[in-house]
Parts: C-alpha cells; structure tokens; sequence
C-alpha cells in the first residue's frame, strides 16, 4: 500500500513537472498545474488525518514564513496577493512533505523521467513542425490556454512557454543520466542532449555547461574531461555553423548586461533583467529596505519604469522581475536578497566540506532556474530550495 501511494505521489510530481507551463483548458479557473499540487496536498493532508500526525517545520523555515506573510501583509495588496500567498503555502506544504520522506532515488528518478518525457516531446515537435503538421506541435488546438502556441524562430520548446523556462529539469535529466546506472540508459540521456540542443536558449546552454562542469569535478577523470570539452567546442563550432543569428544574439544579450546603455527596450533577456533590477533598487534607495511582500512588484513597476525610460513603453517580466533574485530583492529587500545569498554559500561550504554532489547539485539548480525565473512557484526553483537546506542537510550522499 505504501509504495502504491509513493508511485502515485511521485507520478503527480512528474506530471506536474511536465505540465507546469501548460496552462488550462478554458473552463478551468485554475491552470492544470495547480490543480495536481491541489492533489498532491490532499493526499498528505489525508494522509496526516489517518496517521494522526502534526505538521512540523524546522524553526528555518518557520522564520521565512513568518517573515514573508508579516512584510506582504503590512504593505500594499490585493486579492491576486492573497491568491498567491494561499497557493504558495500549498505548494510549500506538499513539496516540503513530499522531500521529508522521500530517497535520493525517488527524486533522481522523478527528475530524470519528467526530463525525459519534455525531450521525446520535444523532439516530436521539431519533426512535425518540418513537416508542418501541426496537430502534433500545438497543444492549444486540444483545449490547452498556454503561452506555448508558438515556435520562436524554430526554437523549441516542448510543453513548456518558452525554451529558457526548461533550463532546469533538462540540466537535471542531463547530469542525472551521466551516471553510472541502468536505469538511465545512455540512449536516453542522448535524446535530452539533443533536445536541449534544439532550444537554442543561452540559458539552458549556460545550465548545460554548468552540470557538465560538477559532473568532471565529482568524477576528477582526466579522459573524460578531455572528451567532455572536446565534444563541447564540437558543438560550439557546429551551433556557429548552423546558427550565427543565434550567436550574434547572445553577445547582444552579454553585451546588454554589461553595458545597459546599449540596450534598445526589445523583448530581450538583458532589458528584462537590468530594466528590473533598476525598479528593485531604486525602491530600496526609496526606503523600502525589508521590501513590500510578496506579488507586489508589479504595484511599483511602472511607476519606476516610465521614469528612468520614458521614451521606451515596453513592459517586460512587470509581474515576475525576470529573475527570482531580483524579485527576492524587490518584494523582500536587503533582509530577503542577503539571506538568500549566505543560505546559498552556508549549504555550498559544507557540501564542498562533505563531496556532497547532489547537495551541490541542487544549489546549482536553485541558481540556474533563478536567473531567469521569477515565478515563487516554479516547482524546481521551490523543490531545489527545501531539498538543499532539509534533504541533505544531515547526510553525505555518495552517489
């Protein structure tokens, strides 16, 4: 009974994962995405009745919470904010039950299988859209309101919005898969390799890179190393051969964040990024050192925004800041954006201390997603914050 309930509650995580950017069918309020983290805490909230067990959080944890509900609620906020604030505890809730009884195999294999199934589709999409049937490649024509009803210059994206959003889960299919293990046949972790070839997303090249680095570190073998950078200038080589425009187009981005006054106001990761991190501190120099709660950026955004670019009328990431880190800083100030930096460098310290390269990992992981995701609620992003401070916290995994 109990590993029937386990699958079950590791196959709602994995369908989570892959449809977290898929939106609702229109007589839905809520997206489908919701409505399995729904699911997953009734399940635990069933499970706490029948074994007559209290909720318990490590005082950690119990402080973040006070804080974030004390700052949004002695601030400016609205129905939307209240929505939001519910649905996150949800989410905390189940994903925090969820790590404390689960096994570094449970999460690997979760992560790999929802990897996997992202890539396959992924691929499905790349090959009917040569062909041009697009039955196959747009899910909006069965019902589903997303984001993702289109291919951004033959960049592919599989079910999720846009190809950055799958920095994640693909680097954690990727690293995952270069184990030593049956269970994750080489085969497959090819098939992940190619797809997140076929983003062409700078950021999900750059988590690429990042895994393939802790990979070498943790494996400390001089051939493969050599294989490894080999086989990625190959492919440096061959993306410059098969798509300069994407080249020209990251330097862009790099150049924007180094430089913010060549930035033109385009849909671009370095205007969303510079352009919020401008509102973000400039509320802070305004006073607002412990922030203004959650889902409260976007009371400030265009206030801001249409004093420093007053010729640009180009709103870009108003709700989310582009980055959780810039979002953090925002919505809960100097206290928020420091706490998670030395909560960040604590874990990596003692997980360096220990080889602890699943610990790492998931710090990584935190990083990668939160670069250029912005979403409280972005199941990795959570998932990977609770999972480094609780799930390896007391153990030294050898994997």
């Amino acid at each position: 009974m109990k590993n029937s309930l386990n699958r079950l509650k590791d196959f709602i995580l994995i369908m989570a994962i892959i449809l977290q950017d898929a939106g609702h069918f229109g007589f839905l309020p809520i997206t489908i995405f919701q409505i399995l983290i729904l699911f997953l805490c009734c399940l635990y909230l069933a499970e706490m009745l029948y074994k007559r067990k209290i909720l318990f959080f490590d005082k950690k944890m119990t402080i973040i919470l006070i804080y974030i509900l004390l700052v949004t609620f002695i601030n400016k906020f609205d129905f939307s904010t209240i929505k939001s604030v519910v649905y996150f505890l949800i989410q905390f809730f189940a994903l925090y039950m969820y790590i404390g009884e689960t096994t570094v195999d449970r999460v690997k294999k979760v992560l790999y299988v929802s990897a996997l199934i992202l890539a396959v589709y992924g691929l499905v999409q790349f090959i009917s859209y040569q062909l041009d049937f697009k039955y196959l490649y747009d899910i909006t024509l069965y019902g589903f309101k997303t984001n993702g009803n289109y291919l951004m210059e033959n960049r592919f994206h599989s079910l999720y919005a846009e190809p950055a959003h799958l920095c994640g889960i693909l680097s954690s299919g990727l690293y995952i898969g270069l184990e030593k293990n049956r269970n994750y046949a080489w085969y497959k972790t090819l098939i992940i390799l190619v797809f997140a070839l076929l983003t062409f997303s700078t950021i999900v090249y750059f988590s690429l890179f990042l895994v393939f680095l802790l990979y070498l570190f943790k494996e400390k073998n001089f051939k493969k190393t050599i294989v490894t950078f080999s086989l990625l200038i190959i492919g440096i080589v061959s993306l410059c051969l098969f798509k300069p425009d994407f080249i020209k187009t990251s330097i862009y981005k790099i150049g924007s964040l180094v430089n913010p006054n060549s930035m033109k106001g385009e849909d671009t990761t370095g205007f969303a990024i510079i352009s919020n991190f401008r509102v973000a501190h400039s509320k802070i120099k305004d006073g607002y050192y412990f922030g203004t709660g959650m889902y409260s950026h976007r009371f400030y955004y265009k206030f801001y925004i249409d004093k420093m670019y007053p010729v640009v009328k180009n709103y870009v990431n108003e709700v989310d800041a582009a980055s959780i880190f810039i979002r953090i800083y925002s919505e809960f100030g100097i206290v928020g954006i420091l706490y998670i930096f030395a909560y960040l460098l604590k874990y990596f310290i003692r997980y360096i201390k220990n080889k602890n390269y699943y610990g790492l990992f998931f710090i990584l992981l935190f990083f990668i997603q939160g670069v250029r995701i912005g979403h409280y609620y972005n199941l990795l992003l959570m998932f990977s914050f609770i999972a480094v401070s609780y799930f390896f916290s007391d153990k030294k995994i050898e994997v």
